[in-house]
């Protein structure tokens, strides 16, 4: 009876259990635990000695005890816990956890540890997603990649499992292999094997010996490269030291680059500024842009050796470099006077333990501040030679104030360490006062079919040679013409001394045929002379090519590319400019490169024209100066619409955005700078016509508003001339990248009558002004604009006979009291005899100026030709130039006289009296000859 008993108690505890689990099992746990109690009415389960718990969502925990509270889904686990994720294929190891089933999330606490494929992860806590699959961890964070062999110590982590993403907080350190990084920040990510690290970035790096400082890097551990942003401080070899931004360490190749503005300093105290560089570590080799080295950095300026390089290779541990573009500025008193400045320029340099070599160097040791050195030696080589002490130029020019004085095949001096040690064409002959007479005698040869070259050669009595060669060659698609020129023994009036000058002259143009397009062709043009006043003193002597500079004043070099079809113009290429005026040398340069004109023909939109352009150039001029700009043009232009009453109207909105960017210019910001400009324009005529019997009559009234919602910059100053013949223009004033700021009104009116049978037989008479509502102080004063009420600007012209013409143009005081410009042209036509007067005045804010010119010339006959012109500056009372020139000319035979007398004074060219009597016996030669001026004075 007993025995029954417990069997039947058995049977009982076995089916209590069984709906327990049974219980448990509907909420997604299954208990398989040694010892379980059940309080609360199955609310609260505890599990001891050791048990497993299985859930739904494919975890197990093994633990000492249990503890689940049905209520709110929460599972705590104690002592030994083990928990193994079967969806996430990963264990955890830790003391206590709490399992949020609702969440899907656990926590630890105590020594915690997680294992996922070949990466574990030691903390105090864990807080792991399994919804995010997001593992946090926190103090003592320990990391061990198997995978990348790397380890990482840090306060927190976030382990972002599906994207393979460790993310790191606090004091963070990595180390793999030989390298160490500390840094506040880490992401770590798997995937790509990347590691970047932010805050106190500092990396070491014990296989090389070298440190890295900075804020931010990006390590790609595949690659051996790190990447460094901001501010950089790089410790190489123990010996220098790189201050650099953005800089790239590789450690496969051991280099470190920058692209940005970087220093280094070395033991020795020895500083390098260069923009660009690469750091060949093993080597210890640099390679560098913009490199300026100063030998003893301690020093104040002026007082250790300087060196300047456009780029490089420089031997760190040997001192031996190659070089472009070298300046060597050496200390004040190598010399031992503290007023020098030494200094040796180069195109480029060698150096090593031997010797330093300076190609096409220059040498001097004067002052700076002189405009150009009282000496000067310019060699074709200059070698330091260190082991003999001695300086050695090769092809050596000897330069007093630019002049060479002599020449010296080879010549040394020691350096400055050393205390002691011991079938023709017509031949022509000229006169000139500034050149002495000569003989000119020229030769072509004929060279094939498409190609023939002149040699022509100008003889001096003074011993001079001007040697010019013209080369031509036309090809089917491209026409080439070359002039070079060569002066030797020149003196210029303003030294004793003679020089070599030279001109080079070229014009290339070839079509490329290319088949988009209408037309297309590349053009080549370069001038250059080697004096400033050299088209001006030979004028007389060079011929006159085709090629031969318009403008004696100003140079212009060009490649460019001319493209043209139904769509657009294209106009591209580089420019080159060099001002002869006087400017200093070192900023009579200009330079656009490269610049860019487009315009694409205009499209018809509902009676509106549409027109685009956009233009561009980056612009280097007075040395340092740089513009960087581009305008973009859109313009809404309507067509005429005419009223039924006669009024013709049109209105065009005019859009202007320029972009630009400067350096070193006043007028352009250091950085990018974008504006956008607009004006809108109405117009309105009333063309009134009326035709008489011989002739018509125009008269039209006419009146433009403008309004301007956008500023423009102060261009008070600026001379900016407005005359009648421009008034209606939209861009009047040639502001070129902007607008006239404000809203005006432009009145004006139009009488012209006009031959029935000549349209070239006319009177014409205008008026213009511009009215505004207030003054606008940013357009320029000189024009009037500025004002309420402008100047009243008008022409008369005159041209109805052969026998007298007048242009008349001016501009009237907005208070009708006073001109502010006059400009009167007439012509006379007496049949045999013809004269031009030119006067022109300004006053007020147009200027200060009274020039009379005259330009006469008497046709006696076929036979008989005098001209004379002359210029008087009225305002200082001095006549500027006389010419007066009689030819006789027959088949075979041309005489005359030129009298010519200047005042004009230009470096070399000085005011000047000839009378030059003029031969020609055709075909043998061409005499001018200068005549004593006491021929005639007495």
């Amino acid at each position: 009876m007993k025995n029954n008993i417990f069997i039947i108690i058995f049977f009982s505890l076995v089916l209590n259990l069984s709906f327990v689990f049974s219980t448990l099992a509907d909420d997604q746990f299954n208990f398989d635990i040694n010892n379980i109690e059940i309080k609360d009415n199955g609310n609260k389960i505890y599990g001891y000695n050791r048990g497993i718990v299985n859930t739904d969502s494919q975890i197990k925990f093994e633990a000492d005890e249990f503890y689940f509270n049905k209520s709110t889904n929460i599972l705590t686990a104690y002592g030994n816990v083990i928990i193994n994720d079967l969806k996430d294929k990963s264990k955890i190891y830790t003391d206590k956890i709490k399992y949020f089933k609702n969440d899907e999330k656990i926590l630890t606490e105590g020594n915690s540890k997680a294992i996922k494929d070949n990466i574990t992860i030691d903390a105090n806590f864990f807080e792991f997603n399994r919804n995010s699959n997001i593992l946090t961890a926190e103090e003592n964070v320990f990391i061990n990649d198997l995978k990348d062999k790397s380890k990482i110590y840090t306060d927190k982590i976030k382990y972002f499992k599906n994207d393979e993403k460790i993310l790191t907080e606090g004091n963070s350190k990595a180390i793999k292999d030989n390298i160490t990084i500390d840094a506040n920040f880490f992401e770590f990510n798997r995937n790509s094997n990347i590691l970047t690290a932010e805050e106190n970035v500092e990396i070491i790096d014990k296989k090389t010996n070298n440190q890295l400082f900075t804020n931010k890097i990006t390590y790609k551990k595949n690659l051996e490269e790190i990447f460094t942003t901001g501010d950089t401080k790089s410790f190489i070899n123990k010996k220098f030291k790189f201050y650099s931004s953005d800089t790239k360490y590789n450690r496969n190749n051991s280099t470190i680059s920058s692209s940005k503005k970087s220093y280094l300093t070395d033991n020795n105290s020895k500083l390098y500024k260069f923009d660009k560089f690469k750091f060949f570590i093993n080597d210890e080799i640099l390679k560098a842009k913009k490199v300026k080295i100063i030998s003893e950095n301690f020093l104040e300026n002026g007082f250790s050796d300087e060196a300047h390089f456009s780029s490089g290779f420089f031997n760190l541990s040997n001192n031996e470099f190659i070089t472009e573009n070298s300046k060597f500025n050496l200390k004040k008193n190598t010399f031992g006077n503290i007023d020098n400045q030494p200094r040796l320029y180069g195109s480029s340099s060698i150096n090593n333990d031997d010797y330093l070599k300076v190609n096409k160097g220059v040498f001097t040791s004067c002052n700076k501040s002189m405009e150009c050195p009282a000496w000067a030696i310019k060699a074709n080589k200059i070698t330091h030679d260190k082991k003999k002490r001695q300086i050695i130029y090769d092809d050596a020019i000897l330069k007093i104030y630019n002049m060479p004085v002599m020449y010296m095949p080879k010549f040394f001096h020691p350096d400055p360490s050393v205390k002691r040690q011991s079938g023709f064409l017509q031949p022509l002959l000229n006169g000139s006062e500034t050149l002495t007479n000569s003989i000119y005698i020229p030769y072509f040869h004929v060279i094939s079919d498409n190609k023939d070259a002149t040699l022509q050669t100008t003889l001096f009595e003074d011993k001079k040679i001007l040697l010019q060669n013209e080369y031509r060659e036309k090809n089917k698609d491209s026409n080439l013409i070359a002039d070079i020129g060569y002066v030797s023994k020149y003196k210029s009036k303003n030294s004793q001394n003679h020089n070599s000058i030279f001109h080079i002259f070229l014009d290339f143009q070839k079509d490329l045929n290319l088949d988009q397009y209408t037309s297309s062709s590349l053009k080549v043009n370069l001038e250059k002379i080697s004096n400033d006043t050299y088209l001006k003193v030979f004028e007389n002597n060079l011929t006159n090519t085709k090629i031969l500079p318009g403008s004696k004043n100003k140079l212009n070099s060009k490649v460019s590319i001319t493209l043209d079809n139904e769509i657009y113009q294209f106009d591209g290429g580089v420019e080159f400019f060099e001002d002869l005026e006087g400017v200093s040398k070192n900023d009579k340069y200009e330079y656009n490169f490269p610049y860019y004109d487009i315009t694409r023909n205009p499209i018809l939109f509902r009676n509106t024209l549409l027109n685009f352009s956009s233009s561009g150039y980056n612009q280097l001029s007075e040395t340092n100066k740089l513009t960087s700009k581009v305008t973009n043009n859109f313009n809404i232009n309507s067509t005429d619409f005419i009223s039924s009453m006669g009024f013709q109207n049109n209105f065009n909105l005019y859009f202007k955005n320029t972009n630009f960017l400067g350096k070193k210019n006043s007028s352009h910001k250091n950085s990018p700078t974008s504006k956008l400009k607009s004006i809108f324009e109405a117009n309105t005529s009333f063309p009134l016509i009326k035709t008489n019997l011989n002739s018509t009559d125009y008269l039209i009234p006419k009146v433009s508003l403008r309004m301007n919602p956008t500023n423009m910059k102060d261009r008070s100053t600026e001379n900016r001339n407005v005359d009648i013949s421009n008034i209606f223009n939209i861009d009047r004033m040639s502001l070129g990248d902007e607008f006239e700021s404000g809203k005006s009104l432009t009145l004006g009116l139009d009488y012209k009558k006009e031959q029935l049978n000549d349209i070239n037989r006319y009177f014409s008479f205008k008026l213009g002004t511009v009215l505004r509502d207030k003054e606008q102080n940013f357009i320029p004063n000189s024009s009037t604009l500025n004002k309420k009420t402008s100047n009243l600007f008008g022409s008369i012209e005159n041209n109805f006979n052969d026998f007298f013409n007048i242009n008349y143009q001016f501009s009237l005081d907005n208070d009708y009291n006073s001109f502010e410009y006059n400009s009167l042209t007439t012509k006379f036509n007496f049949g045999i005899l013809n004269t031009n007067f030119i006067f022109t005045e300004e006053n007020g804010e147009r200027g200060d100026t009274n020039i009379l010119e005259n330009k006469t010339v008497i046709n006696f006959n076929e036979n008989h030709l005098l001209t004379f012109g002359t210029r008087r500056n009225r305002k200082i009372a001095l006549t500027e130039y006389y010419d007066l020139v009689y030819n006789y000319k027959n088949d075979c035979l041309q005489a005359g006289f030129k009298y010519k007398k200047s005042y004009y004074e230009d470096r070399d060219l000085k005011p000047n009296e000839d009378l030059l009597l003029t031969l020609t016996i055709s075909p043998i030669t061409n005499y001018e000859q200068k005549i004593d001026n006491n021929l005639y004075r007495n």
